[in-house]
């Protein structure tokens, strides 16, 4: 699922990225500000069933993100 992850803009403060599934589509924004990364997630639900799967998946990917974050401040 990562690989269809798409780059629809980026320049040197923000990048963003664009997922569409069957029953929902997501922007994952990241920006600059102060050297500080900030990374956010917006989901749009397509199909009414998309309102019951996020929520219980949104926490791991509440773990992933923390864990991926501090995995690329790392030297």
């Amino acid at each position: 699922m990562l690989a269809d992850w798409r780059i629809i803009s980026s320049d040197l403060h923000e990048t963003v990225c664009y997922l569409r599934s069957g029953s929902l589509s997501a922007h994952n924004t990241f920006s600059k500000d102060d050297g500080t990364l900030i990374w956010s997630t917006f989901v749009t639900y397509e199909r009414p069933a998309a309102r019951i799967i996020w929520p219980p998946v949104s926490l791991p990917h509440r773990l992933l993100v923390r864990i991926s974050l501090q995995l690329a401040a790392s030297p």
